[in-house]
């Protein structure tokens, strides 16, 4: 750690003692959690009580266990806004996290004091777990024209922000070459972006030894392993996926030495349902990410559906404690032409085996047996009829796939690439 990254360190740590420590009570309360199991029964009696006492929404639903409560969605929220929010909480002070939209429901959830406190504690201590220290100089990659941080804000946290909205080869090499004059000791960003990053490392003939990263974080989008060792090895360092949310925060991680993502049990009600109705999924199957926030009391998210699918070691609380995977969005998940779901890790497996030098793909399912298929990256060396036929064998014989070669798949205005996307989605029973 640099003497610049101590003393930011000590200085966050003194003011927060001159507070009372609130965050530093957090801190340990979460790293207490996350190495002992522990019921979280009080702390969710207690989100429940005080929805049902102070939401118009919840009020119905007094004394009621948490089965009872429905299961929400974002639209939900911003269909019910103010019905959903604590009368016993002013809006005035909130902190508004605004979600990107992705879904096609973009929603803003406020956050009071002791909520920021808590997600700032579970950042430090899921940061430490990865090998990003409180303090440490990081490059962050994304879309900054959609958040709202202030240049003092990032320069006490030691962030160096990068707006990739317009990723191209120029913008990808100012930011290898930020990485390489070893100050930025870490890299937070999608997938995606990553993974370009790395091609262009390569493009350009740059050795790991150039840089002098401890730890890249991949977040909003779960790296593919064989992704993820190509990004290590031409980086020279750990990854380690983070799956969280704006309107959440951390809600899992990876380490450099396990590739499950750990659940943030200390901050959160894990719940694992099917993906068509609201039954609790079986062992090993994918399954819609259903959270409750222990520390939500503003605007409370209970059973909040994060339209995340995953699969996890164990099913139920408190016996699952990690994600195998997470495998995209509901959205994600394309149907083969006799209807059967096929998740996007799917996908990313067959282009992996058959086709390990097209980095940038997309399968847009356009109805129910139409689909569309886009690759960037190297069209010359792949005939239209090379692609369509794995695919056949993945979606069906029937399956009408017009294939478009382009020089670069448009990323999301979050700056997120989603590579399998499901415009024909069933309508849930």
């Amino acid at each position: 750690m640099t003497l610049g990254a101590r003393a930011r360190r000590a200085a966050f740590w003194s003011l927060d003692r001159l507070h009372g420590g609130p965050i530093r009570r957090d801190y340990q309360d979460i790293r207490s959690k996350m190495t002992d199991r522990f019921d979280d029964r009080d702390q969710l009696d207690a989100v429940l009580e005080h929805a049902t006492r102070t939401t118009d929404f919840y009020r119905p639903l007094a004394g009621a266990d948490l089965d009872d409560f429905p299961v929400v969605s974002k639209a939900d929220h911003k269909r019910h806004g103010q019905a959903m929010q604590s009368s016993a909480i002013g809006r005035d002070g909130l902190h508004v996290r605004t979600t990107s939209g992705s879904t096609g429901t973009p929603v803003e959830i406020g956050q009071d004091a002791r909520k920021r406190r808590r997600a700032i504690a579970d950042t430090i201590y899921f940061n430490e777990v990865a090998g990003l220290h409180l303090g440490d100089r990081f490059l962050w990659l994304q879309s900054w024209r959609l958040h709202r941080s202030s240049r003092l804000d990032l320069l006490k946290k030691n962030v160096v922000p990068v707006d990739i909205l317009q990723l191209d080869d120029s913008l990808r090499d100012s930011i290898i070459d930020a990485l390489r004059d070893g100050r930025v000791h870490a890299v937070l960003s999608f997938a995606s972006v990553l993974s370009s990053l790395a091609r262009r490392v390569e493009a350009r003939g740059i050795e790991p030894e150039a840089f002098d990263l401890h730890v890249i974080i991949s977040t909003a989008e779960t790296l593919q392993p064989h992704v993820k060792q190509r990004i290590e090895e031409t980086f020279g360092c750990p990854v380690v996926n983070r799956y969280a949310n704006e309107e959440c925060g951390v809600l899992a991680c990876s380490t450099p030495s396990d590739d499950r993502l750990f659940l943030n049990r200390a901050s959160f009600h894990f719940e694992f349902l099917r993906i068509h109705d609201d039954e609790p999924a079986a062992p090993g199957e994918m399954a819609r990410v259903v959270v409750t926030d222990l520390y939500g009391f503003a605007a409370p998210l209970i059973r909040y559906d994060t339209a995340d699918l995953a699969r996890v070691d164990e099913l139920g609380a408190p016996e699952a404690i990690a994600l195998r995977s997470v495998e995209g969005r509901t959205s994600d998940v394309v149907n083969d032409v006799e209807g059967r779901q096929i998740p996007p890790a799917a996908i990313s497996y067959l282009m992996a085996q058959r086709f390990p030098r097209i980095a940038q793909y997309q399968l847009v399912q356009v109805d129910a047996s139409s689909y569309r298929f886009r690759i960037a990256l190297g069209p010359a060396e792949h005939s239209a009829s090379d692609l369509t036929g794995p695919l056949h064998d993945v979606l069906g014989m029937e399956a009408h796939i017009d294939v478009e070669f382009l020089d670069e798949i448009p990323s999301e205005a979050s700056g997120k690439y989603r590579p399998v996307v499901n415009q024909h989605l069933p309508r849930k029973p």
